[in-house]
């Protein structure tokens, strides 16, 4: 009786486009945010929510690392397919994807873990915050604002669907990093070249070449096109 090969399911749906839009929508509430500072003597409440706010823009600029990191994948599988490579070389090439499926779902899983209680986060901020007239300033391209301490909460529970949209998103984007990781680890990787069947290797390469170029708006929608206009935080605001 005949050996089962074993096949790893295909990597779950995702849409690098509509969670490159949802990332760029928060870093340009978050960064206007940023901005803020007290109209006139420390506010500590202040510093304790601008803290948070840029923990929030980093983990979305991580997110974005593992975007290069899926881009050059997605590369490396395209560029497996287009010809024929000896034995050495494909041992070679597959161990440098291992490796990267293992930095990508690592990053990605911890930006995961670190919007999974988003929710309970910003409630947190609108708590703090909620009846606070101190007055902050926010310094946009044309003139200065005035704002509410109240409002900063307020603002972010408003958005919150945002949020909530991103965190699942990237909840689904490490499933597929980790799915494309026990495929990438298995004996008989199902998601190369080599190791798909014949008919279908046009519809995954098409699929790679697909992630490749969504990977790319990603990274090119929220910290690329974004880097000159907002070097301090590698992000930047439309709204301010």
């Amino acid at each position: 009786m005949a050996a089962k090969v074993y096949k790893s399911p295909a990597p779950p749906q995702i849409d690098l486009t509509a969670l490159a839009t949802t990332a760029k929508k928060i870093l340009d509430l978050l960064a206007c945010f940023s901005r803020m500072r007290s109209s006139s003597e420390p506010n500590h409440l202040l510093n304790k929510v601008l803290t948070k706010i840029i923990i929030f823009i980093h983990m979305i600029e991580t997110s974005a690392v593992a975007a290069r990191i899926g881009y050059q994948l997605a590369a490396d599988v395209i560029i497996l397919s287009e010809g024929e490579v000896e034995d050495r070389e494909f041992h070679e090439s597959l161990e440098i994807m291992r490796e990267l499926s293992r930095s990508g779902q690592a990053i990605t899983r911890s930006v995961a873990e670190g919007f999974r209680d988003i929710k309970q986060q910003i409630y947190k901020i609108a708590d703090l915050t909620k009846d606070n007239q101190s007055i902050v300033v926010i310094p946009t391209h044309t003139q200065t604002l005035d704002f509410l301490m109240k409002d900063i909460g307020t603002t972010l529970v408003a958005n919150l669907n945002l949020f909530s949209e991103f965190s699942r998103s990237v909840e689904a984007t490490a499933e597929w990093w980790q799915s494309i990781k026990a495929d990438l680890e298995s004996p008989n990787p199902t998601l190369l070249p080599s190791g798909m069947e014949f008919g279908d290797a046009s519809e995954k390469m098409s699929k790679w070449a697909e992630m490749q170029q969504g990977f790319q708006e990603y990274y090119n929608a929220n910290v690329n096109s974004e880097h000159g206009r907002f070097p301090e935080l590698f992000a930047s605001s439309d709204v301010c």
